[in-house]
């Protein structure tokens, strides 16, 4: 009877190693903020010193000029 009873109750769930990094991050981006400290801040989302930006040069449009120049040279029923 004893061991139907273990049996049905749920087990507690023991929590994983990623978990406790997960609270550990957490609770060093609290103690951060709360100590008003931005380099302690951006440590937590950039550890090491490396980070990596790059920008994307947009592509050139070169069908705005030419779409504005038929728009000034039409009349509309206002101007006349």
């Amino acid at each position: 009877m004893i061991a139907m009873i273990t049996w049905m109750v749920p087990a507690v769930a023991q929590p994983t190693d990623d978990e406790a990094k997960i609270r550990a991050l957490e609770n060093q981006f609290v103690a951060a903020v709360n100590a008003k400290d931005l380099d302690a801040i951006i440590k937590v989302y950039m550890p090491d010193e490396t980070l990596l930006v790059f920008d994307v040069v947009p592509r050139a449009n070169t069908s705005a000029p030419r779409r504005t120049a038929r728009i000034g040279k039409t009349s509309s029923p206002c101007s006349r």
